[in-house]
């Protein structure tokens, strides 16, 4: 039991599920495993669950994504477009604690040291043009998936049309 709820901890927030559906008497974990087929809530504040659909190819015959990623915690790659666990792992690896989880690391430490989550993301760039938007305390892609993108904003810079740095040669133009 106390292996199940310490791999269940990482991915629930209980007060954010709590705060996306009304008068739920009963602790998120269950109400999620009870709903997940049609409740459109988010258990955990970076895990979208049509991104976990996804990956995990869940049907209706099949578990719950979040099931299928407690027993096989490999598989989610993704929990959102745009953060990259593997990747992210490789990166902070000297940061991590041990048994500690991307997603775990990215809320205790990794956003508030500007670690992007992805290639895909860049903390910085979002803080500096939506930072006022940022809820105290929340990771700044968080704010993105749940507000930032249904407005546009840009998770990265523009990229240019082509790179001004690598030095133009006229002469192999020509």
């Amino acid at each position: 039991d106390a292996a199940v709820s310490r791999s269940v901890k990482p991915y629930i927030d209980q007060e954010f599920y709590k705060s996306q559906c009304s008068n739920i008497e009963e602790s998120a974990l269950i109400h999620f495993l009870r709903t997940w087929k049609y409740n459109n809530a988010w258990i955990h504040p970076l895990v979208d669950l049509s991104e976990c659909k996804k990956e995990f190819h869940a049907s209706a015959n099949s578990c719950d994504p979040l099931s299928t990623f407690i027993l096989e915690p490999e598989r989610l790659r993704w929990p959102n477009r745009f953060f990259d666990t593997v990747d992210y792992q490789k990166r902070h690896s000297d940061s991590i604690e041990v048994n500690e989880t991307a997603i775990e690391h990215y809320m205790r430490l990794g956003h508030l040291e500007h670690f992007d989550p992805s290639y895909k993301f860049s903390q910085k760039y979002y803080l500096r043009r939506h930072g006022e938007k940022v809820r105290s305390g929340w990771p700044a892609l968080a704010e993105y998936l749940h507000n930032g993108a249904k407005s546009r904003a840009a998770p990265l810079p523009a990229k240019p049309f082509f790179d001004v740095t690598s030095g133009l040669n006229c002469e192999q133009i020509a």
